[in-house]
């Protein structure tokens, strides 16, 4: 891609008067949340389509509905319910809103995190079917990227924005999908400093906004590995900041599963949500080439399977390895996520899990996940 900052057409950019609008952080030092999609639940009674309870269902413009804010807490002084927008920014949907109790209190819990993406996923829904609105974006973007200072800059009232980092193609896709389905055009707006500016900017908030280091730089490397593109159903992609795609490399090393291995472990734990992964276990992060070349490349391992943790965002089993190092806290495989990375799994079995009466033997081959989307049993890794 280009380092002009064009991936596609350019979406248009409409000045708006610059605003203020105080944002909602998570405190909360786990990977951008996202949830399952509840598959073919068109609604009932008082039940939005995603889910949602009634509160989260608030029009998305008027002189006293905020999209994003429980109904419930519309009211409510700023100060109180800990979210304020202003009238530019009222077309405006973020997931980590609906973390917040009426008495402005915040909350983030596996269940609370899915029940907000359903709220989310129901009032952008409801925007988008909203006569006035012409299109919708996905601001896409590490903290400290600069989002909520383009939005200020560029917002308009004809457009829906739905405000997240959104950094894998798999959180995404359920907001693209739900544009789609109304026939509005969908585009996608991705801030893309330099991890050093988006560092600096994030060390200079206060304390309780602030994102772990670690966490920022997790974020950048997935979307930089692999980002935002047209092929996922979008009309345009802009790039603010420009991007320059990495040279070829290991993204990871891992033992792969083959498909009679996959069906094996699926049949054993069926897959809780809707993104099923169940294809490898994970060795090392972004291998030099010294470490690859202390892998026995091609080579058929075995594996047991001796625990297992679910929760509302995701699924893992726990794995025990002979013979091979692996730089996981808890060497494992993901089984499935709502519209989390796989890499969910991690954070989802720091919390503990169950371990098993009785465990599950399978087998893989250890290998080289690439950036070009190619999956190495040599020690091949470039051209």
């Amino acid at each position: 891609m280009p380092n002009d900052g064009k991936v596609g057409r350019s979406v248009p950019r409409v000045k708006a008067p610059t605003v203020d609008a105080p944002r909602p952080v998570s405190t909360v030092p786990v990977a951008s949340p996202a949830i399952e999609h509840i598959a073919n639940n068109h609604g009932t009674a008082g039940v939005g389509k995603y889910g949602a309870p009634p509160t989260a269902l608030v029009e998305s413009r008027g002189a006293s509905a905020v999209v994003g804010v429980r109904s419930g807490a519309i009211n409510a002084p700023a100060s109180v319910r800990g979210f304020a927008l202003p009238p530019t920014t009222q077309n405006v949907i973020s997931p980590d809103v609906f973390l917040y109790h009426d008495d402005g209190r915040y909350e983030w819990t596996p269940a609370r995190m899915k029940q907000a993406w359903l709220s989310s996923w129901d009032a952008f829904d409801h925007a988008l079917r909203d006569e006035k609105t012409e299109r919708a974006v996905l601001l896409v973007g590490i903290p400290g990227s600069g989002k909520t200072t383009w939005l200020n800059e560029n917002n308009d009232s004809g457009t829906v924005f739905f405000d997240e980092c959104l950094c894998t193609p798999v959180q995404r896709k359920r907001l693209i999908e739900i544009a789609n389905a109304t026939g509005k055009p969908i585009d996608i707006v991705w801030l893309n400093p330099s991890l050093e500016t988006a560092l600096e900017r994030n060390a200079s908030r206060p304390p309780h906004r602030r994102v772990r280091e670690d966490v920022l730089q997790e974020w950048h490397r997935l979307l930089q590995e692999d980002p935002p593109s047209l092929t996922e159903g979008v009309s345009d992609v802009l790039c603010v900041g420009g991007y320059t795609p990495p040279p070829s490399h290991a993204r990871y090393s891992a033992v792969f599963l083959d498909d009679s291995a996959r069906s094996q472990l699926l049949a054993a734990f069926p897959a809780l949500h809707e993104n099923v992964f169940a294809h490898h276990l994970t060795l090392q992060i972004r291998p030099q080439e010294s470490d690859v070349g202390k892998l026995q490349l091609g080579e058929t391992v075995k594996m047991r399977i001796v625990g297992k943790a679910d929760d509302a965002l995701g699924q893992a089993v726990v794995v025990q390895l002979v013979g091979l190092d692996c730089t996981e806290p808890i060497p494992h495989i993901p089984i499935s996520t709502g519209t989390m990375p796989d890499r969910y799994a991690s954070e989802l079995l720091t919390r503990g899990f169950t371990q098993l009466t009785e465990s599950l033997e399978i087998t893989g081959r250890v290998g080289v996940f690439m950036s070009d989307g190619a999956t190495r049993f040599d020690a091949k890794l470039s051209g």
